[in-house]
C-alpha cells in the first residue's frame, strides 16, 4: 500500500475509535436519561461499524474481499442517519412513538437486506451503482458508486418542476 492509502486507513481508523470511546463513555454516564443514552451508543455503533468496515474495504485485494465488507458497511451507514434524527429528537424532548421509530428503521433495514442478498437476486444493476469491478490499470478491486436508479428520477422529477415556466394561476408544486 502507498503512503496516502495508509494514512487514509489510519484517520479512518481512528475515527471508529473516537467513536467507541464516545458510545463507551455515553454508557458510562447511563444515570443521565436511559432513552436518549441508548439511541446516543446505537448511533456512535453503527459509525464505528462503518468506520472500521470501510477501513477494512480499504485494504481488500479481491473482489470477494471487497463486497463481504460492502456488506459490512450498510450493517452500520444506512442505520447511522435514522439515528441521529431519534437522538436529536429525543434531545429536544420530542416524543417520537414506537411506530415511527419502526418507520424511520424500516428503510435502512431494506437496505441492508438488498445489499447483503444482492448475489442472489441481482437487483443491482451489474454496471450500475454500487457494483464491484475489477480495474484494468492497478488490478485491485474497485467499488463503484454510481447514482441509485430511484433517485436519478427523482432529481429529473424535481429538475422538471423547478424549470418549467410559472403558469399562470399556478401558485404552489403540484
Amino acid at each position: 500500500m502507498d503512503s496516502p492509502l495508509t494514512a487514509y486507513i489510519a484517520i479512518t481508523c481512528v475515527s471508529g475509535v473516537l467513536n467507541l470511546l464516545l458510545g463507551f463513555y455515553v454508557i458510562m454516564k447511563r444515570e443521565l436519561d436511559r432513552r436518549i443514552v441508548s439511541i446516543f451508543a446505537w448511533g456512535t455503533a453503527a459509525k464505528a461499524i462503518y468506520c472500521f468496515s470501510y477501513a477494512f474495504s480499504l485494504t481488500s485485494s479481491t473482489l470477494e474481499q471487497l463486497r463481504f465488507w460492502s456488506v459490512m458497511q450498510y450493517i452500520g451507514m444506512p442505520f447511522a442517519p435514522p439515528l441521529g434524527l431519534l437522538f436529536v429528537l429525543t434531545y429536544l424532548g420530542i416524543k417520537v412513538r414506537k411506530g415511527a421509530i419502526l418507520a424511520l428503521l424500516t428503510m435502512p433495514v431494506i437496505s441492508l437486506i438488498s445489499n447483503a442478498t444482492n448475489d442472489w437476486h441481482h437487483l443491482r444493476p451489474p454496471q450500475g451503482w454500487g457494483s464491484v469491478v475489477d480495474s484494468c490499470r492497478s488490478g485491485l478491486p474497485l467499488l463503484h458508486e454510481g447514482e441509485h436508479p430511484v433517485r436519478a428520477i427523482w432529481r429529473r422529477r424535481i429538475r422538471h418542476r423547478l424549470t418549467r415556466p410559472i403558469e399562470p394561476g399556478w401558485t404552489s408544486l403540484r
